[in-house]
């Protein structure tokens, strides 16, 4: 479905991303962790199409990703950045209406209406859809956001998959909503979308991730399936911390600082 190879980039002589192939299994919760300047964020703008690579090529459905119009990109996947700047006012339900752009002309549809407004109960906002965007908490804006996300997603089919990224979606969230944004997120694994985020807590990443990529210094140094088998070598040598992993019965592992 995605396949990044060889992709590297650069600003002058930095390089903040190096030589990394690698691909992306379909239907499945992938999670990218690793230190700050670790060249997260970077990888994640080149496999959404936000970047082009210094070098190097990117394959969405077996087409180069600098082939796809931004129309036709639009349709196939949904980005979920960091931060939004707004400076004008404008409604909650406009911001998600946002994310149906590439689905009408003029004007939007009853579909496209049923699907904002799904979406937002969804994330629990609907309440907000009259609000002027500007005068959210960061956690209710980020919940917004990840509704306008979702509308973009929406109707992925069998026949026409779709991708999710989600950089640091749950950065402004209380508990609560984090497991929220991320059970939305896993469960459209179940319905021909697949999943790309940037996590900090890797206790949180263990309970919702199918596969978990760690980066260091602008590299993929170790990529697992095996969740349980996460030790506390890699820890030390992704993070520089000291941990301890605790192994419960009958649940994923637990990392302790």
């Amino acid at each position: 479905m995605l396949k990044a190879e060889s992709i590297s980039f650069r600003i002058g002589d930095k390089y903040l991303l190096q030589q990394n192939t690698v691909d992306f299994e379909i239907g499945k919760f992938h999670v990218i962790m690793g230190s700050n300047g670790a060249g997260k964020t970077t990888l994640l703008k080149l496999l959404a199409g936000d970047q082009k690579p210094s070098s190097g090529k990117i394959i969405l459905f077996e087409k180069e990703l600098n082939h796809f119009s931004k129309k036709e990109l639009a349709t196939k996947r949904g980005v979920l950045s960091q931060h939004y700047n707004i400076n004008f006012p404008i409604s909650v339900n406009d911001i998600v209406l946002m994310g149906r752009y590439p689905y009408f002309q003029n004007n939007p549809g009853s579909n496209d209406l049923a699907i904002c407004k799904q979406t937002m109960q969804l994330m629990d906002v609907y309440h907000l859809a009259e609000r002027d965007y500007n005068t959210l908490s960061g956690g209710e804006a980020q919940k917004v956001q990840m509704s306008r996300v979702l509308s973009q997603i929406w109707e992925a089919k069998e026949s026409e998959q779709k991708l999710l990224f989600l950089d640091e979606p749950v950065s402004h969230l209380d508990i609560k909503y984090q497991h929220q944004l991320l059970i939305a997120a896993k469960n459209l694994c179940n319905q021909n979308t697949t999943v790309i985020a940037i996590l900090h807590d890797v206790n949180l990443s263990i309970a919702y991730a199918d596969r978990i990529l760690f980066m260091k210094q602008g590299k993929i140094i170790h990529a697992t399936t095996e969740l349980s088998k996460i030790s506390k070598e890699v820890i030390h040598e992704v993070f520089d911390v000291s941990s301890s992993i605790l192994h419960p019965p009958n649940h994923k592992p637990v990392v302790i600082f």
